[in-house]
């Protein structure tokens, strides 16, 4: 399977996980987050906005090298997603740390694995970058004991 400029399948993942955090930010505006380390915040956004890029914007690659690549990107994709949305359901009734890390750690599974199937190396540094400092901000900003 071959890729134009524009990955159909990653926009189309993006779009989805992207729909519960904007249900979260219009239905909690006031959220207070505690960590406040500017460089590892930086780093956090850098990974989110370049991830989030990359998983449209396929540059240097043109596409799966076999089936089977393909077949584990949209499997796994799939299941990470179905999951990520029904943690999110969860999460909006009753927020907790478990919840929390989940939903950080599933969206840098979906980077990571759309990166390796694709042999995407940029993908997958930015998803490294992007999923270290989220799930370290995100145990800040929800651990009771900060």
């Amino acid at each position: 399977m071959k890729f134009g400029w524009i990955n159909i399948f990653g926009t189309v993942i993006l779009i989805i996980m992207l729909i519960p955090n904007i249900i979260y930010a219009l239905k909690e505006r006031n959220v207070e987050y505690k960590y406040e380390n500017k460089v590892v915040n930086i780093l956090e956004q850098v990974g989110r906005y370049f991830s989030m890029f990359f998983l449209i914007f396929p540059i240097g690659v043109s596409g799966f090298s076999s089936v089977t690549f393909m077949l584990i990107y949209l499997i796994c994709n799939s299941i990470f997603l179905l999951v990520y949305v029904i943690i999110w359901c969860f999460y909006l009734k009753s927020p907790s740390l478990n919840k929390s890390l989940i939903l950080s750690i599933l969206p840098t599974l979906i980077f990571l694995i759309s990166g390796v199937a694709l042999n995407h190396w940029l993908l997958i540094i930015s998803s490294l970058i992007f999923g270290s400092t989220h799930i370290y901000i995100t145990y800040k900003n929800n651990n009771k004991n900060n």
